[in-house]
Parts: structure tokens; sequence; C-alpha cells
């Protein structure tokens, strides 16, 4: 394999039920070179079942790591990366999915532009059956073409702004250099932990001095229970992070926040540029309400609380009928 195309997928398995489908998806994938890094944080050990189960006929290379104890996916993934020889990093969670082409089309955005230091790509929130969840205020973002972003940017806005646009781990790659950079514990902020909050915190670390890809393509889904929209460092549905203030003042105690009035703005360009940002105001594209999507039980209830009580169609039937006039009629109800 071309050591210098080399990925070294690292797969935190925290969860098992899902953890072949995970796999199995790694292993379809289209990119050329590739090494499999797997770390059990189970303890059912399902996961080095079903790896041994695929390692023979897998035309990548396989590694099994096991936690004796649960030691949390940021700990699987720093331990992964260690053992890890690949030239790039693709994260990825024991119960996510890839698309075929996503690690091909990641590697080839960040050979375009050694200047970014992370790429991302859409990426689809499912629920426990594999089923697409609606859109909501951290998915619903999408690039109209591969674009590059001002890393100083980004962080500022993140700063203050707090909104996971970026995505899961599962849905970026890399350089394995960067990573090792910063450190025994990249998902912290100043040697301080943020929690779950850690990807925020490995973000803003890779891109406060450099830029970030975006891919408009959905390569990545990521499985969200409904408690874990509080461990995404987002601003929906009332829920939130008892980490954000802590994330926040690091930010800005690292000198990488914002506050000036554009701070919802950031330079953008396409990747087939080469040079030259032009403003985008990103904020304005988070903070947009979401359009209303009702699913057909709101609407039936909807419907049911405008039939007509029994009182109000007798006074229809008698106006329809001293009248004679159409058998349609608006009647307005002033509640």
């Amino acid at each position: 394999m071309d050591s210098q195309r080399l990925v070294s997928v690292v797969i935190a398995v925290c969860r098992t039920e899902f953890f072949e489908t995970a796999l199995s998806s790694v292993i379809g994938q289209t990119h050329d070179a590739i090494e499999i890094v797997i770390c059990d944080d189970a303890t059912d050990g399902l996961a080095e079942t079903v790896t041994d189960l695929y390692r023979a006929s897998c035309q990548w290379p396989i590694r099994y790591l096991r936690n004796e104890s649960p030691l949390g996916a940021d700990a699987c993934f720093n331990r992964a990366i260690a053992d890890a020889c690949g030239r790039y990093i693709k994260f990825m969670a024991g119960d996510a999915v890839l698309a075929p082409d996503c690690i091909q089309q990641m590697v080839a955005a960040l050979e375009v532009n050694p200047q970014a230091s992370l790429v991302a790509a859409h990426r689809q929130w499912l629920n426990a059956e594999g089923a697409a969840l609606q859109e909501n205020l951290a998915t619903r973002f999408r690039v109209t073409e591969p674009t590059v972003f001002r890393g100083p940017d980004v962080v500022g806005l993140l700063g203050e702004f707090t909104c996971n646009f970026i995505g899961e781990l599962s849905s970026v790659l890399c350089r394995r250099d960067d990573l090792l950079a910063l450190g025994a514990d990249p998902f912290s902020l100043n040697g301080e932990s943020v929690g779950p909050l850690g990807n925020l915190a490995l973000y803003a670390r890779l891109l406060h001095d450099a830029e970030l890809i975006m891919l408009p393509a959905t390569l990545t889904g990521t499985r969200i229970a409904p408690q874990q929209l509080t461990q995404q460092g987002i601003e929906i549905a009332g829920t939130d992070s008892d980490h954000l203030p802590a994330f926040h003042r690091l930010i800005r105690e690292a000198g990488w926040a914002s506050t000036s009035l554009d701070n919802g703005w950031v330079g953008a360009r396409p990747l087939s540029a080469t040079q030259g940002f032009t403003d985008f105001n990103l904020l304005a594209q988070l903070s947009a309400p979401l359009p209303q999507r009702l699913n057909p039980q709101q609407v039936e209830a909807w419907l049911g609380h405008r039939v007509p009580t029994p009182e109000q169609q007798t006074q229809i039937d008698r106006h329809l009928a001293d009248v004679g006039g159409p058998s349609l009629l608006v009647v307005t109800w002033w509640c």
C-alpha cells in the first residue's frame, strides 16, 4: 500500500449491537490504502468475535485492541491513534456507517489543500433502526460544492454560538501528524476536559491556525439516541450541555474568540479556487428557523380539533337549508 495515501480508520467501540454494520462499511471503502485499528471499550466480547470473522477475508490489515475496563470513546481514540501508522486518521464510532466513497472523497480534498487540517462531510443522524432522523439545527447545514472555510473564523464562531455543524467525529478526517502535535489529550482545551464537547475542542485546536474543508455529499451516518442531543454541544429543543460555559471560557482564554459584531461571518471559497476568501454569513445559515414538519399523527390531531361540534353542525345545516345555497360553506370560528 502507498504509505503517503494510507488511512488509519480508528474505531472506538463503546456499544456493539451495530459494530458489524460499521465494520462492513469500512471494509467496503473504495479508497486504495486503508488499515483498521479497533479499540474495544465494551465488555461483552462481541466486537472481538466480529473482528475475527472478518479479518481473514478483509483486504485491509485489522488490529484489535481491548481495554481492560471501559475508559470512554476519547480514550479509545487516543489509544488507536497511537497504534496507527497511516498518514491520515479517519475517526469512526462503533455504531456509525460510512458511504463507500467517504474516505476516497475526504483524502482527495485534503490532498488538494495542504493548508486544511480537517475535512468534514454532511452527515445524517439515524435512530436505532437505521432510519433517518429529521434535520435539525446541527445537521441541516450543507454546502452546495466542496468549500474551504477560514479556520480561525470558524473557531471564533463556535466560541460564541456552539452549534456542531461540522459533525461528530465519525464525520471527519485529518492528518495523523496534526493530531500527534496536539499532545496526549487532543480532546481537551488547555489541559481541561470539556466532557462530551471534546470533539469541538479537537476541531478548535486543529482549525485555529488552519482551514476547514466541507463536502456537500452525505458520507456518514451517526446513530443518535434522544439523550445524546445534550452531548452534541447544540442549542436545540431546549437542550444544552453543562460543559458549554467552560468551552466558551477556554476558547476566550486561548485567544481564539471573536467579540466583533461580524462574528457570524466567516471567510469561504470553493475548494477549486486556490486563494482568496469571500465573506459568508454562516451564523445566518445556522440560526434561521427550521421549516415546520408535521407527522401524520400531528396532522390528524390538528384536523380533529377542527371538526364542528354537534351544535355547530346544526347551525350550519339550518343555514344551508334556509338560504338554499351551494352545499359548500366556509365558516370562520373565533376562538
